[in-house]
């Protein structure tokens, strides 16, 4: 009886036991993930073919236009008011037609005030010259008669002195009222701007909406003769580039004209196109490209595929996807090309970039 009790304590404690220890076991782990393993990446290289071609080095100059004929005008006076403007900007005006004119200043009155002045002497002229010859006549007529009456003969030298001292002193007057005839018209004339040719108005002098008073010199209006054109670059670089005759293109906006080389300076260049251009005006510009050298048909490859190790040009080439370096003889290079003297055949590939 006693041994059968002992057997079951012993096995409910062990039951016990076990059941208690399924919790101390460890905990199962969950597997690692697996690493990412990566294809290699290949570098991509730019690459360009040796060619046949040819390399050309051109210079742009930049022409500015300007009208072969074209003349400012200004008002020679100080302080004068406005009278008047008659044209606009680019209005095209025929030669003699006024422009602008400012305030007479009274000059007109007095200039018709100086004519009837010159008018009255004319006629006290006219006056002492016809009497002055009845009166000789008539003496002449009395010595006639008596030829030795010497009274008479003093009489007709008096009366011919008196009346030529009258009409000299009347001509002096005349010819000083005629003086300053000319000078009031003078000053009226130079308060008026005429068109000196057929032309365009291309500048006209703002003057805000206060009135404007004149100064003396000050450019108020420029007509130009756009007929003939002519554009200008400044500069000896672009003097450099031409002679007197050279036949060139010039582009303006999208189109290009022929035109020649008409005049030179060590520091400017004018060229005359040899058709009328439309449009153009003040500010416009057009561009000439001039090649400055050139080779044709030889071997070529970008400038930039062209490095330099120990002072000798190389390039770099692919053979079976590694880079490999060549050394090359280079020539003429422009214009993003360079001329392969030597070290690679036509249509072998290079790295670019």
């Amino acid at each position: 009886m006693q041994r059968g009790c002992l057997f079951g304590l012993i096995s409910a404690g062990l039951a016990a036991v076990m059941l208690a220890g399924c919790g101390l076991l460890p905990e199962e782990e969950s597997a690692p993930t697996p690493p990412i393993i990566r294809s290699y990446e290949k570098t991509e290289y730019k690459m360009a073919a040796t060619e046949r071609g040819d390399i050309v080095k051109r210079e742009k100059a930049t022409f500015k236009y300007a009208p072969a004929l074209k003349e400012s005008l200004a008002f020679p006076v100080d302080g004068s008011m406005l009278a008047g403007v008659y044209v606009t900007v680019g209005e095209t005006v025929e030669k003699g037609t006024l422009l602008a004119e400012l305030d007479d200043d009274g000059l007109v009155e007095l200039a018709d005030a100086q004519r009837e002045r010159i008018a009255e002497l004319e006629a006290s002229v006219e006056t002492l010259e016809r009497d002055l010859a009845l009166e000789l006549r008539a003496l002449d007529v009395r010595i006639s008669a008596d030829p030795e009456n010497a009274q008479l003969k003093a009489s007709r030298e008096s009366t011919s002195e008196r009346y030529k001292a009258d009409i000299d002193a009347s001509k002096l007057r005349l010819s000083a009222a005629r003086s300053k005839l000319g000078e009031l018209e003078d000053g009226i004339a130079s308060r008026k701007l005429y068109a000196p040719f057929d032309g365009t108005v291309t500048f006209i002098k703002s003057f805000g909406a206060e009135s404007y008073r004149s100064t003396a010199g000050e450019a108020f209006i420029t007509i130009s003769d756009k007929t003939m054109l002519t554009f200008t670059a400044e500069g000896t670089a672009a003097a450099a580039l031409f002679e007197i005759g050279d036949e060139v293109e010039i582009s303006v906006g999208d189109e290009t004209y022929p035109a020649s080389i008409v005049e030179k300076t060590e520091q400017s260049v004018t060229l005359e196109p040899e058709e009328h251009i439309s449009g153009v005006g003040e500010g416009s510009y057009g561009n000439v490209w001039v090649v400055t050298g050139a080779v044709y048909d030889v071997l070529r490859v970008p400038s930039g595929a062209i490095k330099s190790a120990n002072g000798q040009s190389i390039v770099y080439t692919l053979s079976d996807g590694v880079r490999t370096l060549r050394e090359v003889e280079t020539g003429f290079s422009a214009d993003g090309y360079t001329e392969i003297v030597s070290g690679l055949s036509e249509g072998e590939q290079v790295i670019a970039q």
